[in-house]
């Protein structure tokens, strides 16, 4: 595929007649005209009456609800979700053309549309525009990052600055950027296709054995031989990290490559520390992995069981209010002050409210403002719009959803911790370790000797994010064998 992709003359993709001819013509116009004015800008910066007069059209109310329209009425069609159209951008020698139906779009158009949401409209991600950006920013902006990324992984210089020391620059490096970015974003009907359609952009004729297709192995036998090839080369293990799931009939460390991964939507970035000690035993099953143990848990809240009274809050729905989520993250919170006064007697309620505060520090910084978390505490009302306040309450609510499934750890160090693995519940026992190589604290199960790799955590009052070496030196370090 790699091959016929690379000596075209001219990609041109069929994107069948659509059902809503209209409302595409107007998308292709509006990505028309974000290219016009974007090589416009960039030929008139130097004449501030021309700039001005192109800015005042682009930054329009009306242009930003166009684009955003456009890009989700464009970034829709199933085209987009298949996973062996990633070698259809990238190895092509020229840059192609979309044809829905018989109208042509530029990829450059298509790009400059998503560039200009994605810059432009940072104030106006509330209600459904940002349902929009959700949808935009998919798999199309994968597709860009995955085509810059190859293309500069074809120069070994600037391949080095993307690294990290110690961690070599490899075949199996470049294979677990891929992976990182597409993983769960791109579908086959064959699972196996979303590693084997990676092998094209790995810059290679001959691929390493391990690698190789053999559509005869299951499908967990070859996510975990890719997951073992990126452990033995690339010295990674940032799948952890990332991974939404796990394999059922696998190691536990063994992540289902189908499944969403959060690395794309960090940067997907290795963790400071490279685990230049992990390894895999003879078994080819057991991961051992260097790592310290943070807390244990010493009991679990799940609220739905607790406080009968969260589901009548219906914080499972996506139409929740903003009135009933902030009712039902009170009940949440009292429900946790109980399980914490059980399992702490003589401990002050300072103590809770600070532990409490921290866990929801990462999200009320980057989704609420003060007066919003005063309202979810039912203090006072924010006095913000109706659908920014339903908004940014809603992320909260989808925190609350996960804990309801999961359960909220309270810990032996009076500490709070959740995890981001839905299909995982939490159990009295777990401990929560910090391990080379990943980012964010895990929970392990013990298992004899071993442990099971459960989920990392979603939201901790400890404040432990990607530490450096000083932190490791400083602490008890152990080897964890995961099994």
């Amino acid at each position: 595929m790699k091959d016929i992709y690379t000596h075209t003359m001219k990609l041109l993709i069929w994107i069948d007649n659509p059902a809503f001819d209209f409302f595409h013509d107007q998308a292709i116009e509006v990505a028309h005209e974000a290219l016009r004015f974007e090589r416009a800008l960039s030929t008139s910066m130097d004449d501030a009456k021309l700039f001005d007069s192109f800015g005042l059209e682009l930054f329009s109310e009306k242009f930003l609800e166009d684009a955003l329209l456009s890009m989700a009425v464009l970034s829709q069609h199933p085209w987009f979700e298949r996973a062996w159209i990633v070698q259809e951008v990238v190895c092509a020698p020229n840059t192609p053309t979309y044809l829905f139906g018989f109208r042509r779009l530029s990829w450059k158009a298509l790009i400059s549309l998503s560039e200009f949401c994605d810059a432009f409209s940072d104030h106006h991600r509330i209600g459904l525009r940002q349902e929009l950006l959700d949808i935009s920013f998919g798999n199309l902006g994968i597709l860009g990052e995955v085509s810059e990324f190859c293309h500069i992984a074809t120069d070994e210089k600037k391949l080095l600055e993307i690294g990290q020391p110690g961690r070599p620059n490899t075949t199996a490096g470049k294979l677990n950027m891929l992976l990182e970015m597409t993983g769960g974003a791109f579908k086959a009907s064959d699972p196996r296709d979303v590693l084997y359609a990676l092998l094209g952009l790995l810059g290679m004729d001959d691929i390493p054995e391990e690698l190789l297709p053999d559509y005869g192995l299951p499908v967990s036998q070859v996510f975990e031989r890719y997951t073992v090839y990126l452990v033995e080369y690339a010295k990674y293990i940032g799948f952890l990290d990332t991974c939404t799931k796990q394999m059922s009939d696998a190691p536990s460390w063994v992540p289902d490559w189908t499944s969403r991964r959060l690395g794309y939507l960090d940067g997907a970035k290795p963790s400071r520390v490279c685990p230049l000690n992990v390894s895999i035993l003879i078994d080819r099953r057991t991961l051992l992995v260097e790592g310290v143990m943070l807390d244990k848990v010493v009991s679990v809240i799940f609220p739905t069981n607790d406080d009968a009274s969260m589901t009548d809050h219906e914080i499972n729905k996506d139409k929740a209010s903003a009135t009933s989520i902030s009712e039902a993250y009170r009940l949440l919170k009292q429900g946790c002050l109980k399980a914490w006064v059980e399992s702490y007697p003589g401990k002050t309620y300072r103590t809770f409210e600070s532990h409490w505060i921290r866990l929801w520090a990462p999200i009320s910084k980057e989704w609420l403002d003060l007066d919003l978390f005063e309202f979810m505490e039912g203090e006072k009302d924010p006095g913000m719009g109706e659908t920014e306040r339903q908004f940014k309450v809603s992320k909260v609510r989808d925190v609350m959803k996960r804990i309801c499934t999961t359960g909220l750890a309270i810990l032996a160090g009076e500490g709070l911790a959740d995890i981001l693995q839905v299909d995982k519940t939490l159990r009295e026992g777990d401990i929560m370790c910090m391990m080379k190589g990943l980012k964010i604290p895990c929970m392990l199960r013990p298992e004899g000797e071993n442990f099971q790799f459960v989920s990392t955590c979603g939201r901790t009052s400890f404040q432990v994010y990607d530490p450096d070496e000083d932190f490791y030196r400083a602490a008890a370090l152990k080897t964890f064998a995961l099994v």
